[in-house]
């Protein structure tokens, strides 16, 4: 019975042991694993940091690209504005060139009826200085008769 009782121990001693080593495989995979899933981690985070900085450099592009868009509308824009302003200036002049036009025909028009009076006027002094004459041959006639 004491060697049935040693063999028990041993037995208990090596179902012991059996365990603790069992244990400790147990520990070593989990760890490794745990490893792994740290490894596993690591290689996410760094897929997902190197994909944030190539859509960071992809928005800089767009914003870059955005920004030259704008300033080259802005700069057309200028050049629209500044189009309309020379088109609203010659039409001014166009406006002035037309008014000046009316006047030089309303004034050749004032011209033209100013001759016609001096003319007139000429004719009619020219009829009168006649009829003077004529009045004064009738009288120097009448009296040359008398």
């Amino acid at each position: 019975s004491m060697k049935q009782a040693t063999i028990a121990l041993k037995r208990k001693k090596e179902e012991e042991a059996a365990k603790m080593m069992q244990k400790a495989i147990q520990t070593k995979l989990l760890n490794a694993s745990r490893k792994k899933e740290v490894q596993m981690a690591k290689k996410v985070l760094k897929i997902s940091d190197d994909w944030r900085k190539k859509e960071r450099r992809i928005l800089t592009a767009h914003l870059k690209s955005i920004n030259q868009n704008n300033s080259q509308i802005e700069s057309l824009e200028k050049k629209m504005n500044q189009a309309a302003s020379k088109k609203g200036k010659i039409a001014q002049e166009a406006l002035k060139e037309t008014k000046l036009k009316n006047e030089i025909k309303a004034a050749k028009k004032d011209y033209v009826s100013r001759k016609l009076e001096v003319d007139a006027m000429k004719s009619m002094n020219l009829l009168q200085t006649k009829l003077s004459n004529a009045t004064a041959n009738r009288d120097h006639h009448l009296q040359s008769i008398v």
